[in-house]
């Protein structure tokens, strides 16, 4: 993940993808928990899935076109 925890946060907050992203995070941690990981790792990886699945709009756009 390049972006801190914050820096993904205010990002987000700033495109107004917030609301979507935090509930995307939630399912994700969740999902991790049942697959046997501790609440820290499951934490981590939905941050990291987040991140990835919320790239900046502008490298989103960009990985649209190819």
């Amino acid at each position: 993940m390049d972006e801190s925890k914050i820096e993904l946060t205010e990002r987000l907050r700033r495109e107004g993808r917030w609301e979507e992203a935090s509930s995307f995070r939630e399912t994700a941690r969740a999902d991790f928990r049942e697959k046997g990981m501790s609440r820290k790792e499951a934490a981590d990886a939905a941050w990291n899935a987040t991140a990835e699945a919320y790239l900046p709009v502008s490298v989103a756009d960009a990985n649209s076109d190819t």
